[in-house]
């Protein structure tokens, strides 16, 4: 699995938490963080936009780097 695909099935799960706590989800939708490496126009940016405005995943100094896979660890900062 790809970091992009990742994104994705957290932006699904992130939309279920909003049901119950709109105001959250509206946050997280509203973010537009600058992310190097994914335009805004790119169709997958909103997802990463919302687990990135979540800190469900983090950005590499500006860089999301939606094509490497994940591999499970995690490095803490």
């Amino acid at each position: 699995m790809r970091r992009l695909e990742l994104a994705q099935a957290a932006s699904r799960v992130l939309g279920l938490i909003e049901v119950r706590r709109p105001t959250l989800g509206r946050q997280w939708r509203a973010a537009r963080p600058r992310i190097s490496d994914l335009p805004a126009s790119h169709l997958g940016y909103p997802a990463a936009a919302m687990a990135v405005a979540a800190d469900v995943m983090p950005l590499d100094g500006g860089f999301f780097r939606p094509t490497r896979l994940v591999t499970g660890a995690r490095r803490s900062t």
